[in-house]
């Protein structure tokens, strides 16, 4: 949830440290961030080639 929200919001440092510890001791929610970063630059250079042209 908390990897979700930090997209839309920043994170307070009590979270950012808990996301953190987190992602140390599980596998499914540290592919979960790759993903969301992967969809992230995806969506950026989508946007970026319908700007340019």
């Amino acid at each position: 949830m908390l990897l979700s929200q930090s997209q839309e919001r920043a994170l307070g440092r009590v979270e950012r440290l808990a996301v953190m510890l987190h992602l140390l001791i599980c596998k499914g929610c540290s592919n979960f961030r790759g993903q969301l970063k992967f969809l992230r630059t995806a969506v950026r250079r989508h946007r970026d080639r319908d700007d340019a042209g």
